[in-house]
């Protein structure tokens, strides 16, 4: 008998991943087998008691993140003739990554180089060209804007790019394909590893953005203006979200582990819905969320054991309200009690109710939060989206200088601009406001003139932290 390690594993008619899936089993189940074992595309497979069904075990590398099952039974578990792997079976896989990047204090390292960065936000490029695009900019961009936002980024010395996974629904109203989506982040990851550039992937957004796994009940599990709410933090996000994930990261697919990943978010700005940062939250809330990001992290991790984790959310408060700081420190629970979260995130943005505060609107949750990583978590801190506000006529190169100096003074691992775009061009990417946009003309909607002042602040500060060949 078997005991599986791993969430939703799939089991098929045949022992191939060509066959049909038929079924699936969650993780610490048992999975009665009849000793019939093959070596199949890299795997050992195993029948099913009853016949006629197949789940995998473990890949025949012998790599511990690719052990889906351990054996339970006495003796060795059940082999085919000439193999050896896994005969004795590890202690079960740390909570920790264990690939090129790890955690030094509040910082990061990249294979034993310490590794600070700054980087961009292009959310929407794995699907560039897509028929998900639209329907307003459906034709404005193509899959050659995927190289070129790359090597403008990397001219910039940004090694670190923010994508998002999913697509809900294409200009047919139909769900994205999986099979689309991973061929689409593995383009995009091989591209950046051609580049010595890391993508950190939100797995999920809470907004409106349409880059979000979508719900099978939306009236259920979202408000009128297609936030989450409770009851999708509670179980919804098990029904698509997790099964959503299972899939990605599926083993044969090679994104689970790719070179040029960063990290995993486990989704951008989680927060409840109704509820604002400035209202006092329900009682569940707290567990809930703790719970959410805890059961998410930990089925990331059983897929990709290599990768990095983090939250994705805009700063504790956003999240816990008044239960994020003094009053009970939940930030602690989030980011010293999960070991499956490797770094915090904090999203800042100048405003004009406060256009002179040089960290942005959120400066002082980030400031608390890096305070309470260096004395507490021992965990770094990301501000993983941040951006000037002025319009079309702003000059924002000024304001990014400060903040970017800002928040390293204080300690941040990574500082990353938000709604990139190197195109000549709107090719309905980046943002109206806080975005940065390689404009020449004069538009009545997107920033045009700080781009130059922009590239070459990010550029002064990227070229200090580049780690590795150019």
């Amino acid at each position: 008998m078997f005991i599986t390690v791993t969430d939703q594993m799939d089991i098929y008619d045949n022992a191939s991943f060509n066959s049909t899936v038929v079924g699936k089993i969650g993780i610490n189940q048992a999975v009665n087998v009849t000793g019939n074992v093959v070596a199949a595309e890299g795997w050992i497979w195993h029948e099913v008691a009853g016949g006629g069904l197949w789940i995998i075990e473990r890949s025949l590398d012998g790599a511990e993140n690719l052990v889906f099952m351990r054996w339970q039974g006495e003796g060795n578990p059940p082999r085919p003739e000439g193999v050896t792997v896994g005969l004795q079976d590890p202690e079960p896989p740390s909570l920790k990554p264990t690939g090129q990047f790890q955690i030094d204090g509040i910082q990061f390292t990249l294979n034993g180089t310490p590794f600070r960065f700054v980087g961009v936000n292009v959310r929407e490029i794995a699907y560039y060209g897509y028929r998900a695009w639209g329907p307003a900019f459906h034709g404005a961009n193509n899959e050659g804007h995927i190289t070129l936002q790359l090597d403008v980024a990397k001219q910039m010395y940004a090694q670190v790019f923010r994508l998002y996974a999913p697509y809900h629904k294409d200009l047919d109203g139909n769900r994205t394909k999986i099979e689309d989506a991973v061929t689409r982040i593995k383009n995009v990851l091989d591209e950046a590893e051609k580049r010595n550039m890391f993508a950190l992937i939100s797995l999920d957004d809470a907004k409106q953005s349409g880059f979000n796994v979508g719900v099978l009940d939306h009236a259920k599990y979202r408000e009128p203006d297609n936030r989450y709410n409770m009851d999708y933090y509670k179980e919804g996000y098990k029904e698509t979200y997790i099964p959503f994930v299972e899939a990605l990261l599926n083993p044969k697919h090679g994104i689970a582990g790719h070179n040029a990943l960063f990290a995993w978010g486990v989704c951008n700005e989680a927060q409840v819905s109704p509820y604002t940062p400035f209202q006092a939250l329900p009682d569940d809330v707290v567990p809930t969320f703790l719970e959410y990001f805890k059961h998410s992290s930990e089925v990331i991790r059983s897929l990709d054991s290599k990768t990095m984790i983090t939250t994705g959310i805009e700063a504790a408060h956003n999240v816990f309200v008044e239960h994020a700081y003094e009053n009970s420190w939940t930030v602690d629970k989030l980011y010293g009690d999960i070991e499956t979260i490797d770094f915090a995130t904090v999203h800042s943005y100048q405003t004009n109710e406060n256009p002179d505060h040089y960290l942005g609107h959120n400066h002082d949750k980030g400031l608390k939060e890096l305070r309470r990583a260096k004395s507490t978590w021992q965990k770094p801190v990301v501000v993983e989206e941040m951006g000037p506000t002025g319009g079309p006529n702003r000059h924002g190169g000024g304001w990014v200088n400060q903040a970017v100096k800002g928040w390293f003074d204080a300690g941040a691992a990574g500082c990353m601009q938000w709604g990139f775009s190197a195109a000549d061009g709107d090719i309905g990417v980046g943002d109206d406001d806080a975005g940065m946009h390689n404009i020449s003309q004069h538009t009545d909607r997107l920033p045009y003139r700080d781009w130059g002042d922009m590239f070459n602040t990010y550029q002064s500060w990227g070229r200090q932290f580049w780690v590795g060949r150019y």
